[in-house]
């Protein structure tokens, strides 16, 4: 696998037009399938096992969050983008918090952007909420709103639900290895 992903490194550095090219694409393809191979092994493995469950059976309800996420995440982005679009139509001199409202809320995917930021940690939420405090105390209000909800309701909640499907995944599991092993016993007595 090192040898072939070293010799597809090589080949075209060196600009060789060799036939077995076709040879190597066919052992990145098979190295796909030692992968695959090794998840065959993975039933030994329970916690690993368990781990995969848990991510496979966990995809439906994380794009199901996801979509909440982003619903709540639009919504609070048009609250606030049309509040600074409402600002800078009052205003008349640039300021550095107008500099800031051009960075942080610029378009309507920006905005998105900045809120997600804001409850994940890519920006601190209270620089964001400050410079709304130039707009009006209110939607510093609302954005301290945003948060509270973003990080206390939502999240936990979606943790929560995560959780529990991994423990209902883990509890399934153990059914299965009770089931496997009683097979084993009935096997071992005839």
């Amino acid at each position: 696998v090192v040898c072939g992903s070293a010799a597809e490194l090589v080949i075209p550095k060196w600009s060789l037009d060799l036939s077995f090219v076709r040879l190597l694409r066919v052992l990145r393809i098979l190295r796909t399938f030692r992968v695959l191979h090794f998840l065959r092994f993975a039933r030994f493995l329970k916690d690993l096992r368990l781990m995969t469950l848990a991510i496979v059976k966990s995809i439906t309800p994380l794009l199901w969050a996801s979509m909440f996420l982003v619903l709540i995440l639009y919504f609070f982005a048009i609250l606030f983008l049309q509040a600074v679009v409402s600002h800078f139509d009052c205003i008349t001199e640039e300021t550095r918090t107008t500099q800031t409202f051009r960075e942080l809320f610029d378009s309507l995917p920006m905005t998105v952007l900045t809120l997600w930021m804001s409850v994940s940690g890519g920006v601190n939420w209270w620089e964001v909420a400050k410079s709304l405090l130039d707009v009006s105390v209110w939607y510093c209000v609302i954005m301290v709103f945003f948060v509270i909800i973003m990080l206390v309701a939502v999240m936990n909640i979606m943790t929560g639900i995560f959780v529990n499907d991994a423990l209902q995944m883990a509890s399934l599991d153990r059914d299965l290895v009770e089931q496997q092993q009683s097979g084993l016993d009935q096997a071992n007595v005839e």
